[in-house]
């Protein structure tokens, strides 16, 4: 099984950062700038892993979540937040759309990384 994630922020440097280390560890990463495009790439590649940002443009990241967990051809791919909201209402909210798990910004690549073996690992156990 070929194991894909995909990027989803509207900051290039983001998902380059973001990248590097998922390549190094043999996944195939995909990217999207915004709302839109990560829908379409969900629904073609049907990947095992989003890492999204919640304030993208044409469709937040709440919504591409929702629309996501909706779509039962979808609704098994595991959404995390990643994101500069870190309030506790921002937490519940992601929840409540669909989100799986939520990491706040700035982030270590590395340890998203780390993050995305473990789900990984998860989903194969």
């Amino acid at each position: 099984m070929i194991k894909k994630v995909l990027i989803v922020d509207d900051d290039v440097q983001v998902r380059d950062d973001l990248k590097l280390p998922l390549l190094m560890r043999g996944y195939k990463v995909l990217e999207a700038a915004n709302g839109q495009e990560a829908l379409k790439i969900a629904r073609e590649e049907k990947p095992q892993v989003m890492l999204q940002d919640i304030l993208i443009s044409k469709l937040d990241g709440f919504r591409v979540s929702r629309l996501i967990k909706f779509d039962n051809r979808l609704q098994d791919i595991v959404i995390v937040a990643i994101t500069q909201l870190g309030r506790q209402e921002t937490q519940e909210e992601a929840k409540r759309m669909g989100f799986d798990f939520f990491l706040t910004k700035p982030l270590d690549p590395e340890r998203v990384a780390d993050r995305v073996d473990q789900i990984f690992a998860q989903l194969q156990g």
